[in-house]
């Protein structure tokens, strides 16, 4: 029976070691961030990819604001050949924008945040150290939460959505609609139980909902500017 106890100890610190190492090495790449390259749009405001480089060509795809990260992957004057995950479907695409509608930015150097779809749990830094954990409930099968590299933008206090029959307080955008918000509430803005009750497993439609406490830390704490980075 002491052998076995040891066995499951042993394991345990094992796994401890492994998750503080892992969590060490993302704080470091956060660290090491400097510019990352989003549209030069409105947050809210669609920015069409097209097949080819110029206006007339085929829309392939969409892709919103400032806040999500895009690649550069040719330049060819007033067009450039850029990748990234399409608003309607979340798949990585390939196309032309106009290079006007291209920035590089820094992203604000007061916190981090790691999104964690796997754990289901949402991670703030300030600088190399971890200081908030927080169970969350990202994106249902059908409706996941979008992976990648985003910006936090504009806050609110509540919102309602007739289409969902939900609503939440605190919300902060990542990608348009997709936000951090609290627990959905009910059209009296009372918190819904059985809603609350999936804290730390998939529940949302692409959101990340947090508990009351926290979404409200989110909200109050993180300025504009602030790296995601959402995994899975």
């Amino acid at each position: 029976m002491k052998r076995r106890t040891l066995i499951f100890n042993t394991i345990f610190i094992l796994i401890s070691i492994i998750l503080s190492t892992v969590t060490s090495v993302y704080a470091k790449n956060f660290a090491n961030v400097e510019n990352i390259t989003v549209l030069n749009a409105e947050q809210t405001k669609p920015v069409l990819i097209r097949e080819q480089p110029n206006p007339r060509s085929k829309v392939i795809g969409q892709a919103y604001g400032s806040l999500m990260e895009i690649k550069v992957l040719q330049n060819k004057g007033t067009y450039s050949l850029i990748q990234a995950r399409d608003y309607n479907n979340l798949k990585i695409i390939k196309g032309y924008v106009p290079t006007s509608l291209i920035k590089n930015v820094k992203p604000h150097q007061s916190y981090m945040v790691l999104v964690d779809l796997s754990e289901q749990k949402t991670y703030v830094y300030k600088e190399d150290t971890v200081i908030r954990e927080m169970k969350c409930s990202t994106g249902v099968k059908s409706s996941p939460t979008p992976v990648g590299r985003f910006l936090i933008g504009d806050k609110g206090n509540y919102f309602y959505s007739a289409k969902y029959k939900q609503g939440a307080y605190n919300w902060v955008r990542f990608n348009k609609n997709y936000l951090f918000h609290s627990v959905p509430t009910d059209n009296k803005g009372k918190v819904i139980k059985s809603e609350e009750e999936k804290l730390g497993q998939l529940a949302s439609h692409g959101c990340i909902r947090l508990g009351m406490q926290d979404s409200k830390w989110i909200y109050n704490n993180l300025p504009k500017g602030t790296l995601v980075i959402i995994q899975e």
